[in-house]
């Protein structure tokens, strides 16, 4: 350990440690025979710390240790009808207050002399808080008993916060950063056509915009005037299938299209090393394209009791 300017945790010896707690509680009430309301909430805490390098054969020169928190408390309330008549709908409305903290320490190998002291030595930690506001609704109309058409849409409104603290220097570089705050605000809709010509077929047809919300990087925390944050990622697309029994329900199987273009898509990368230390960045890349078919079986043979095959 004196070759890396002090001793390590746990005796040098590489290990990753976790502890989580979550948990959800969920509430259901009728305010009429038509309507229900549903309150689901959750909370989760997370704890993490590690050891990497050191006696590694691949990083004997390095060591770095990671100290990790996150917490996040959720809301969500929603209201169902069903109603007799052929329009019915849900309404809802959802709420996160979240924090991540992650502090990464860099230690140098001083034994190994053709490394530069200046280099391979950091202490910093990111924060940042999440605040997210979130209405919903659907409406679900019935053109047919076999026929129904639903539209849904999601407001979404979030913003994080970031700070960034030099425990080396002891300094606060939060001032220093060109976008300490990112705020989004969208709408993601969504069409859904739905036939049911029968009990046992159901085909379906569906068009959609969703997002990710855009943060900061932690996997190494920004260095004094870096832009840390990356902006949200954006698809839309649709989606074509059938869901089926068939042979008298011994075959159960489903098929669906889908194809899907991405704007600004979330990707990482290591970009050159600021003082030697690593920089892992995630940028928006331009654009992507995901299409294919997704098919999937189930086959209970009526003369093998017991017997399934998928």
């Amino acid at each position: 350990d004196a070759f890396f300017g002090g001793p390590l945790p746990n005796g040098g010896v590489p290990y990753l440690r976790n502890n989580q707690n979550f948990g959800t509680l969920e509430l259901d009430y009728e305010l009429t025979p038509e309507l229900a309301l549903t309150s689901t909430t959750a909370y989760y805490k997370a704890h993490s710390s590690s050891l990497f390098g050191r006696a590694a054969q691949s990083a004997p020169f390095l060591a770095v240790t990671n100290r990790f928190r996150r917490r996040s408390f959720t809301q969500e309330l929603r209201v169902n009808s069903d109603y007799s008549g052929p329009l019915n709908f849900t309404l809802g409305a959802f709420y996160e207050d979240g924090m991540l903290y992650d502090r990464v320490r860099f230690y140098r190998n001083t034994s190994f002399g053709f490394i530069n002291p200046n280099i391979l030595r950091d202490d910093r930690a990111t924060t940042f808080h999440i605040k997210t506001y979130s209405l919903f609704g659907q409406l679900r109309y019935r053109l047919t008993p076999q026929l129904e058409l639903a539209g849904r849409v999601r407001w979404n409104d979030e913003t994080r916060r970031e700070s960034v603290f030099n425990f080396q220097n002891n300094t606060d570089i939060t001032p220093t950063l060109p976008r300490p705050r990112i705020h989004s605000s969208n709408f993601s809709p969504e069409a859904t056509v739905t036939y049911t010509p029968t009990d046992d077929m159901t085909i379906f047809a569906s068009a959609k915009k969703g997002y990710k919300s855009g943060s900061f990087k932690v996997a190494v925390p920004a260095v004094a005037g870096e832009n840390n944050a990356f902006g949200d990622e954006k698809v839309k697309g649709y989606e074509i299938g059938l869901k089926s029994r068939l042979l008298d329900r011994s075959l159960l199987l489903n098929l669906a299209f889908y194809d899907y273009y991405y704007r600004g898509l979330q990707v990482g990368g290591i970009v050159p090393a600021d003082n030697g230390t690593p920089v892992i960045r995630t940028v928006n890349a331009g654009k992507a394209r995901t299409y294919g078919v997704d098919l999937d079986l189930a086959y209970n043979p009526p003369s093998v009791d017991g017997l399934r095959l998928n």
